[in-house]
């Protein structure tokens, strides 16, 4: 759980403080926003691969069974229910704070 902890941290350093009045101001804090949110897939991501290289065959199936889907709230697809249970409610939780 300190990865989920630290990839929150990462989220939330990526709201701004102030929402910014120019388009391109508003560009900028997008990307940055999005720059905060792929550091934080990159932070989870190892973790992740060492869990699945610790499952055996019959695990990784099950695993790869799992139903993936697209989040309509973002528009991408989320990779597994593990990976949709585990990251993306804290995506939302930090999401709500920026807004």
């Amino acid at each position: 759980m300190r990865i989920m902890a630290k990839a929150v941290d990462l989220l939330k350093a990526g709201c701004p403080t102030d929402l910014p009045s120019t388009p391109t101001g508003r560009i900028e804090a997008m990307r940055l926003r999005l720059s905060a949110m792929l550091e934080a897939v990159r932070t989870v991501r190892a973790p992740l691969a060492k869990f699945y290289a610790l499952l055996n065959d019959e695990q990784k199936a099950r695993f790869n069974a799992l139903p993936s889907g697209e989040d309509p709230r973002f528009g991408i697809s989320v990779a597994s229910s593990l990976a949709r249970e585990l990251f993306l409610p804290a995506v939302v939780a930090a999401d709500r704070r920026c807004g």
